[in-house]
Order: C-alpha cells, then sequence, then structure tokens
C-alpha cells in the first residue's frame, strides 16, 4: 500500500457517513473528511475510530481541492456528480487512484472520454461505483455471463417511499424528471427520458411481479461497449403504485416540466423527505439485472434495507481495492470492465446484503412452489 489517505469528498452526506463509519473501522487514522462545510466535517472526523483529518473542498474552488488531494492516495467522490471533473484531474495530478459514484450519465461519459489521460498519469479510476449505477452493472455482468452473452440486458430499482434519502438522491430524481439526459459517447448521441415507457420487472420474492417505468439511469447507455449487449435499458419503481402513477402521469401531462424552477423542485424536495415520516413506511432496496441471451433468460438480484447505506456498502469493496492497490489498471473504467462480479458480489454477501442467482426455469418453478 502507498503512503496516503482515502480523501472523502462529501463525506458527511448520507453515503459518505455510512462509508466513512466502515472505512475507519478497516484503515483507521487513514481517512479526509471533506466538504464544502468544514465544520461538518470536523464533527464526523471527531466520531471515528482511530479519528480522522477533517478538510475545506469546493470542487468549484480548484485551490482547495488541489491542497486536499496532496495528501491522498485514493480520493473518493461520495455526493457530487461532477459536470466538470475537477476532483478526477486533481487525482492526475497526484497519481492518486479514483472513485466516483456520481449517476449522471453525461457526466460518466466524459470522465470516461479522460481514460487516455488517466492512463498517461497511472490513475486508476472507477466511475459510476455507487448501487445504480454501481452494483447494477455487476449483476448485469454476471446474468450476461450465465446467458452466454446478452441480446438485451434489462436493470431494474426497486426503492421504498418509507426510505430516508439524502438530498443528492432526491434531486437526482427530480433532474431526470424535469430534464432530459443526454449522453455523448463513442461519437453518438443518446437522450435518455424518464417515466415515458412502462415494463413489468420480475422482482426476487417477496416482492415479486411490479410495474416499472423506464428511467435515465447511466448505464443502458455503456452496456452496447462494456457487455456487449444489442439491447439495454434501465427501469425503475417505487413500492408504492400510487405514486408511480403520480409520477407517470406528471409527465405525460407535462407537469414535471416546473421543476426546472427552484422553488417548484425545493417543494418537491422537501415533500420527498416527509415521505418517510410516514407510517407504515419500509426502507426495502431490490436491484434486479435481467439478460436474455444463447443460454436463456438468467436474473441476478440484490436485497438490501435503507438506499444510502446500501450505495455505501455496494462502494466499499472496490474502495478497498483501491486503496489496498489489488485494482490499479490506470485509466477511466466503468466497474464491470475491471471488477470481477462474482469475487465482488461475493464480497457483498459477506457485508450481509442478500445476492440471488437465478435463470428463468429456477424462478418459475421457486415462484410456483411458493403459490402452491
Amino acid at each position: 500500500m502507498r503512503s496516503g489517505k482515502i480523501l472523502l469528498v462529501g463525506g458527511y452526506g448520507h453515503v459518505g457517513t455510512v462509508l466513512a463509519h466502515e472505512l475507519a473501522v478497516r484503515y483507521p487514522g487513514q481517512l479526509i473528511i471533506a466538504g464544502r462545510h468544514c465544520d461538518l466535517a470536523e464533527a464526523l472526523a471527531a466520531t471515528l475510530p482511530g479519528g480522522a483529518d477533517a478538510a475545506q473542498v469546493d470542487v468549484r474552488d480548484e485551490a482547495s481541492v488541489k491542497l486536499a488531494a496532496q495528501h491522498a492516495q485514493l480520493m473518493v467522490n461520495c455526493s457530487l456528480d461532477q459536470r466538470t471533473p475537477t476532483l478526477l484531474r486533481a487525482a492526475f495530478a497526484n497519481a492518486s487512484a479514483y472513485l466516483d459514484i456520481g449517476a449522471n450519465a453525461g457526466a460518466i461519459a466524459g470522465m470516461l472520454a479522460l481514460s487516455t489521460e488517466a492512463a498517461q498519469y497511472g490513475t486508476c479510476a472507477l466511475v459510476g461505483a455507487g448501487l445504480d449505477p454501481g452494483c447494477t452493472n455487476m449483476l448485469a455482468a454476471l446474468a450476461s455471463a450465465r446467458a452466454g452473452g446478452a441480446h438485451a440486458i434489462n436493470v431494474a430499482l426497486l426503492l421504498s417511499q418509507g426510505d430516508a434519502f439524502g438530498e443528492v438522491a432526491i434531486d437526482y430524481i427530480l433532474e431526470a424528471l424535469a430534464y432530459p439526459t443526454t449522453v455523448d459517447y463513442l461519437g453518438q448521441r443518446q437522450e435518455l427520458y424518464a417515466y415515458r415507457e412502462r415494463r413489468h420487472c420480475e422482482f426476487p420474492l417477496p416482492y415479486g411481479r411490479k410495474l416499472a417505468y423506464r428511467f435515465p439511469f447511466p448505464e443502458q447507455a455503456f452496456f452496447a461497449e462494456t457487455l456487449q449487449a444489442k439491447r439495454a435499458a434501465n427501469w425503475y419503481a417505487m413500492d408504492s403504485a400510487a405514486i408511480n402513477t403520480l409520477l407517470a402521469a406528471a409527465v405525460r401531462l407535462g407537469l414535471t416540466r416546473l421543476l426546472r424552477h427552484a422553488g417548484v423542485r425545493a417543494t418537491t424536495r422537501w415533500l420527498f423527505q416527509q415521505l418517510s415520516r410516514l407510517p407504515g413506511g419500509k426502507d426495502d432496496v431490490c436491484a434486479l439485472a435481467e439478460a436474455q441471451g444463447p443460454n436463456g433468460t438468467w436474473r441476478v438480484s440484490l436485497t438490501s434495507h435503507q438506499e444510502s447505506k446500501t450505495t455505501a456498502l455496494c462502494t466499499l469493496p472496490i474502495v478497498e481495492a483501491l486503496f489496498e492497490g489489488r485494482l490499479d489498471q490506470p485509466g477511466v473504467w466503468l466497474p464491470e470492465q475491471v471488477v470481477d462480479p462474482t469475487v465482488y458480489l461475493h464480497a457483498l454477501s459477506d457485508l450481509g446484503l442478500e445476492v440471488q442467482i437465478l435463470s428463468k426455469d429456477e424462478r418459475d418453478k421457486k415462484e410456483a412452489g411458493t403459490n402452491g
């Protein structure tokens, strides 16, 4: 292991806090908690076993980024979508490893375009490396391998209205509802839209068959290259059919364009946050990848609780591999390009997340036995 620490940018947010506690146990005294609010970073650092440093980092201020990056062996962006890759370029300058959990497809495409430059600096960077994208990419990679190569990949994410989502997660959903997502990658332009298409997705029990809606999660834009898929799509569902129907109707009527106004978006963000306070709400998380290929249809799923905690745990094995030097291929990569999905999913199982692998025939038999 090279000398240096793990710089967690946004380390006091919902995902960052969970990740910081997990890493502090494994690497005591090796963390720098960073973000725009140094007081929040210091408060979290004081609670971590083994202690941690704190730093003020604002990605709009390159000087603050460069100063903090000087002490980092690994930089982890656990909050912001890097439309301008300030953090990634700071990793280049310090030959640091880099991990980014941002989910904006355009931002990810922009960072992937810097792969040759990263290789020149000796930087290994993983982008789109959270829950969705990230874990879902690995589910799709394993399902595709079991299917003998994928003619079609469908990835679905089921979240619960009772979960306590962080502001970054809520803003991501609202942004996708308000605007189309444009992806320029390998000379082609794609536009991804939210809630304009729907399909039934076969989640593992106890969830079963759920109506889900097309959503601009980014991996669908890259599976043609990384998994040689002929078709790929992402789908999203809340556990409340009423919320799904309401969002679909709002898109159909053009009401979601109102989310482009700051005041409307702030009110809607507040309403999302209140959902977790309703009685009887759950915090279930289920991610599913389905691949159709020469060996039939295969589904691989992950089931957990709390979206923020699940995202942090999905990130953890890759952070460990980067920091310990087990993952060091220079370039900018999506997880499925450089991480073994079987090893990765075993690591998630060891962390207490439930992973299931089913062919279509096995799933049908299991459900028939349950219904019988």
